[in-house]
């Protein structure tokens, strides 16, 4: 989850986006907002995704989530000390809807259902993140990285069968960037996958044979079996 969850069509954000954002297309790749510096603009998200992460002095990257359709970027911008504690880069090509921060602020303040919104979507960003954290010390790199394809899934509507395709362009640094490892780690680890007959992987695709031996690995199963 990003720093919200999507809303209904009656979004009380998403009018002030209607009323004064202005369209933007950014293409995959590109930074969209970096940790340290001001956040200067709010982004709704019309199409596309966006990578949440933040790197470490040894140049490890670790993502917070993936923001999606009807998700925001730069929402903590309403917050008096407005630096980004995060970076923001673009998956794919991206269409936002975006505004300026100082008048989003003005606007979410003015309006107590978008402010109650705002804080709706901050507090699920914040779960999200203490859930992750939770995740990194408690699960085993095989558990998380099975939950991580899983919870893919299962957000964007896919049946866990035989044959389900991982829903985004399939890359190994974005999913070590989710599993907070190394890419090689996370190659390794799909590679002993691939060799067992659980996924299938080529190219930017990722494939699932075995969905029950998957659900095992992330612990959702008692019992081990074959998909």
């Amino acid at each position: 989850m990003s720093e919200t969850s999507n809303q209904s069509t009656s979004s009380a954000i998403l009018d002030i986006f209607t009323l004064h954002g202005r369209r933007l297309s950014v293409q995959a790749e590109e930074s969209i907002m970096s940790r340290g510096l001001q956040i200067e603009r709010v982004h709704y998200l019309v199409q596309g995704q966006v990578l949440m992460h933040s790197s470490s002095p040894d140049g490890r990257e670790t993502a917070f989530n993936i923001v999606r359709r009807g998700e925001l970027v730069g929402l903590t911008g309403i917050a008096s000390n407005n630096f980004a504690s995060y970076d923001a880069t673009t998956i794919s090509p991206c269409e936002f809807l975006t505004v300026e921060r100082n008048l989003f602020q003005r606007l979410v303040l003015e309006n107590p259902a978008a402010m109650q919104e705002a804080i709706d979507r901050l507090v699920a960003f914040i779960r999200h993140a203490t859930g992750l954290a939770e995740s990194l010390a408690s699960q085993s790199l095989k558990a998380r990285l099975a939950r991580w394809i899983l919870t893919r899934l299962e957000d964007d509507g896919v049946a866990l069968e035989p044959g389900a395709v991982l829903p985004i362009d399939f890359s190994q640094r974005l999913i070590a960037a989710l599993a907070g490892v190394s890419r090689e780690t996370v190659n390794r680890q799909l590679k002993y996958w691939a060799e067992d007959g659980i996924i299938s992987f080529s190219g930017r695709t990722l494939r699932i044979l075995r969905p029950k031996q998957l659900l095992f690995i992330a612990g959702y199963n008692n019992d081990r079996q074959d998909g």
